[in-house]
């Protein structure tokens, strides 16, 4: 598997090197346009087109018989029915060609996620990191956990500590601790303003240590 996904990143890289200095916003756009011809193109030619026109045709007559026989239940009804089956066969008849693009389309957009779906941290930006622990992996005592960061990079507040389930998150030294309760990793995120008011220590257990960093302007 590692094989195939070191040819696709090499035909991608390749594909989209033209491309660098556009807007990924224009880059979308444009891969969006042509993915749309590509697929109409595959569709005419793996779709049973005669039997998507005769459909078409039921279903437009069906359209027409609702219209006139408005006030007949029963030929309405029929007609609704017989509607319903054209619809299912035009679904029917629209499986093959989808079984032919949901591959490649997937590794596309599996290769467009690796290069659009997120960006690296701007000059200047702060953001939070946040690490999530299993209470197995969190020492009893807090253990000697530290954040490292490179060169040029500022840590803006002391690491907090948010027990599993919920509670008052604290630094490793005990002495301030958020007025703000966060929720259970898996659910929330720290948002909003916080404010640092004294606190005791919670309780050990915690599963989620969070510091706010920014990129200075420097870099």
């Amino acid at each position: 598997m590692n094989w195939i996904n070191a040819i696709l990143t090499w035909i991608s890289s390749l594909a989209l090197a033209p491309m660098q200095s556009w807007s990924p916003t224009v880059v979308l756009i444009v891969l969006s346009v042509v993915a749309g011809v590509l697929m109409t193109v595959v569709f005419r030619y793996t779709s049973d087109q005669q039997g998507l026109k005769r459909v078409a045709s039921l279903t437009k007559a069906q359209l027409m018989c609702l219209r006139i026989f408005k006030e007949d239940l029963g030929v309405a009804l029929r007609c609704q029915r017989d509607m319903l089956k054209s619809i299912g066969r035009r679904l029917w008849l629209s499986l093959p060609p989808m079984a032919v693009l949901i591959v490649p389309f997937v590794l596309i957009l599996t290769q467009l996620s690796l290069r659009y779906e997120n960006r690296p941290i701007r000059t200047g930006e702060s953001v939070i990191l946040a690490v999530e622990f299993s209470p197995d992996a969190w020492p009893d005592d807090g253990g000697d956990v530290a954040i490292e960061v490179p060169e040029g990079v500022v840590i803006e507040t002391p690491a907090l500590r948010a027990p599993q389930g919920g509670g008052r998150p604290s630094t490793r030294d005990g002495h301030s601790a958020l007025r703000r309760i966060l929720s259970p990793p898996k659910e929330g995120a720290l948002a909003g303003p916080v404010s640092p008011v004294p606190s005791e220590v919670a309780d050990m257990g915690a599963s989620t240590c969070a510091t706010h960093m920014v990129m200075p302007p420097s870099m």
